[in-house]
C-alpha cells in the first residue's frame, strides 16, 4: 500500500486543505516565498518540494497571507464568510467580526448576527473591504485577555496589517474599522419582526466535505495502488488526494469589493497595497508567463515583435516572475490603483527587437532595450550555464 499518498489523504480530511501545485515554491526551486511559514504561529509549515503540515492551530493565518491561495479553510472559506456577509439585511448597520473563543461573550441575538471566524488572524482584506462595501460599520471583537497567550497570538499582526491596507485605502470614505476589547454599548441588531439571522454552517459544511472526503477514499486508494490516472510528467506538481470544491477566489471578492466601493465614491485613483511589474531585459524565454500561477503574465510570440504583457487585475505580487527571470529583467514598479485592478487592461511590458550577440556574433531577439549579448553568452556571464 502506498503509505504515503494515504497519509496525505487522511490529511486531506483536517479543516486546512493544501493545493500545494499552486504554491510558488512548488512550481520553481528559484522562489524563496516564506508568507505562510513566517505568519504560522506554531511553527507548524514545512515547504521542501510539496507543503508539509506539522502541526496547525486552524487560526487561518497562512490562508490570509498566501497570495496564490494555496491553503483553505473548511468552514471559514472565502464563498462561505462572503455568502454570510449578503445575507445580512441592509437595515443591519454594523458587522462585527470574531473569533470562537469570543462567542460566549456576546449575547445570543447579536452572537448570531456576527460573522465568527476561526481566528482574526486568517481575516483577509477581500472580507474587509466586502464588508466595508456593504456601507457597514465594522467592528472586530479583540478581548486582549483572551488573545494573550492564545496558541495564535503570534499570528495576530496578520490582522493588524490587513487592518492597516484597508484602512488606508478607505481614508475619508466612511466609518473606520473598529478593533474593540467588548462589545459597544447600544449594539443591537434593530431588526424588524420576523427577520432570521444568517445561518452557522460552518460545522455541518465542514463535516459534509469530510463525508465527501471517505467517500472518495477507497477509489484514490485503488488509484493509488494501480498507478492509473497519476500524473506522468514529473515537472507538473501533482494536486492534493482528495480537494475541496474551489472557494470564491480571494482576487474575485477583491474585485467585486472594489466595484462597490467606487461606486459609493471611492477614487479609481486610490492606490491600492500592489505593485506592477516592469520589465528592464526580456529575452523572451518564456518562462515567467509559463509558471505565473494566476496567468497575470502573457508573452505573445517568441521573434521579432513578440511582446511581453502584463494584467495587473490578476497580478498577486507574488513575486514568483522576479525570482525566476534568470537575467534579473523583472522588477516592481509603481503602485497599482483601483482602476488598474478593475479595468482589466494589460500593459505591454516589453517588445521584442532583433540585435546580434557583440560575443558570439549571433541574431538574438530581446526588449525593451539591446542587453548586447544573446541569453547564451549573458547565461555564462552570471555562471547560470
Amino acid at each position: 500500500m502506498n503509505l504515503e499518498l494515504l497519509s496525505d489523504m487522511l490529511t486531506q480530511l483536517t479543516p486546512l486543505r493544501v493545493q500545494a501545485e499552486r504554491c510558488v515554491r512548488v512550481r520553481s526551486k528559484r522562489a524563496t516565498c516564506d508568507r505562510c511559514m513566517r505568519a504560522c504561529p506554531v511553527d507548524g509549515i514545512r515547504i521542501d518540494g510539496g507543503i508539509d503540515i506539522l502541526r496547525c492551530t486552524y487560526c487561518g493565518a497562512c490562508v490570509s497571507v498566501c497570495p496564490t491561495e494555496a491553503f483553505t479553510m473548511l468552514g471559514f472559506t472565502e464563498t462561505e464568510l462572503v455568502d454570510r456577509l449578503s445575507a445580512l439585511p441592509q437595515e443591519l448597520t454594523w458587522v462585527l467580526f470574531y473569533c470562537e473563543r469570543a462567542r460566549s461573550r456576546l449575547p445570543g441575538r447579536v452572537r448570531r448576527w456576527g460573522i465568527k471566524v476561526g481566528c482574526l488572524a486568517g481575516l483577509t482584506e477581500s472580507l474587509l473591504l466586502f464588508s466595508a462595501a456593504l456601507g457597514k460599520q465594522i467592528f472586530i471583537l479583540r478581548p486582549s485577555d483572551l488573545c494573550k497567550g492564545c496558541d495564535n497570538e503570534r499570528a495576530l499582526p496578520m490582522a493588524s496589517g490587513a487592518i492597516a491596507r484597508v484602512e488606508r485605502l478607505l481614508s475619508g470614505l466612511g466609518p473606520s474599522i473598529q478593533v474593540v476589547e467588548r462589545l459597544p454599548k447600544g449594539l443591537s441588531p434593530g431588526l424588524s419582526a420576523g427577520a432570521e439571522p444568517a445561518l452557522e454552517l460552518n460545522r455541518r459544511q465542514f463535516l459534509g466535505e469530510v463525508v465527501q472526503g471517505l467517500k472518495q477514499l477507497p477509489v484514490r486508494l485503488l488509484t493509488g495502488v494501480s498507478g492509473e490516472g497519476q500524473s506522468e510528467d514529473p515537472e507538473r506538481p501533482k494536486g492534493p488526494a482528495i480537494t475541496a470544491k474551489r472557494p470564491v477566489s480571494k482576487r474575485a471578492v477583491y474585485m467585486q469589493a472594489l466595484q462597490g466601493l467606487v461606486d459609493k465614491g471611492l477614487a479609481m485613483t486610490s492606490a491600492v497595497a500592489l505593485r506592477h511589474i516592469e520589465a528592464s531585459r526580456c529575452y523572451f524565454c518564456g518562462v515567467c508567463a509559463r509558471l505565473c500561477p494566476t496567468e497575470a503574465i502573457v508573452q505573445e510570440g517568441e521573434e521579432e515583435g513578440a511582446s511581453l504583457k502584463f494584467f495587473p487585475s490578476r497580478c498577486t505580487n507574488c513575486g514568483l516572475c522576479l525570482e525566476i527571470c534568470l537575467q534579473d529583467g523583472l522588477h516592481w514598479g509603481r503602485e497599482m490603483e483601483v482602476s488598474d485592478i478593475l479595468r482589466g487592461r494589460a500593459q505591454e511590458i516589453a517588445v521584442a527587437s532583433r540585435y546580434r550577440c557583440e560575443r558570439c556574433g549571433n541574431d538574438y531577439v530581446a526588449g525593451p532595450s539591446d542587453p548586447g549579448r544573446c541569453i547564451s553568452c549573458a547565461l555564462v556571464g552570471t555562471g547560470e550555464v
